[in-house]
């Protein structure tokens, strides 16, 4: 069922308002200090059903971006399980290599 409303949307290229409309919400992160630009926080509330819908297109794409590998595979960022900390360790990984030292990591 939610199938054939998702791809009633996707064919007709509109969602309804009711659905895609969300609500933003500015919260203090520190009760104590009301009022101070730095400590507010925004929220957006969204439709479950569109949540639900952005789910079922995000894994139609995931699975779409796979199959054709229209990724390179030495990508790294906005990978699921590939963050920064692994970026540098290749980065660091490259300058070693580089300079010849082969796997000598500097002992802390």
């Amino acid at each position: 069922m939610i199938k054939n409303i998702l791809y009633r949307y996707l064919i007709q290229d509109v969602i309804p308002e009711e659905i895609s409309t969300s609500r933003l919400f500015c919260l203090n992160k520190k009760a104590n200090e009301p009022g101070k630009v730095n400590n507010i926080r925004p929220i957006v509330i969204s439709s479950n059903i569109l949540k639900i819908i952005e789910s079922a297109l995000l894994t139609i794409l995931l699975k779409e971006i796979n199959d054709k590998n229209l990724i390179n595979k030495k990508q790294i960022g906005f990978i699921r399980g590939c963050g920064t900390e692994l970026n540098l360790l290749k980065l660091r990984q490259r300058i070693y290599d580089i300079k010849g030292t082969k796997n000598q990591y500097d002992k802390y």
